[in-house]
């Protein structure tokens, strides 16, 4: 049995499940895939990660200039 049942384990559903926890409650966190949701795994981050390597070999080319 379970106190909280949270549905989606993206940022919102993984901060909800672990507050919940923290305030005493049993959780349960269902997620069908990864954890961290599209931004984490798909979108922003990813993204970000290769745009700052992109930068850093461009630099990096620049250098011997």
């Amino acid at each position: 049995m379970y106190d909280v049942i949270v549905i989606g384990g993206g940022p919102a559903g993984v901060t909800a499940a672990l507050r919940s926890s923290e305030l005493g409650a049993r959780v349960a966190l269902i997620e069908r895939s990864n954890l961290g949701g599209t931004c984490t795994n798909d979108g922003c981050v990813p993204t970000r990660v290769l745009a700052k390597a992109a930068r850093l070999m461009r630099d990096a080319e620049q250098l011997d200039d």
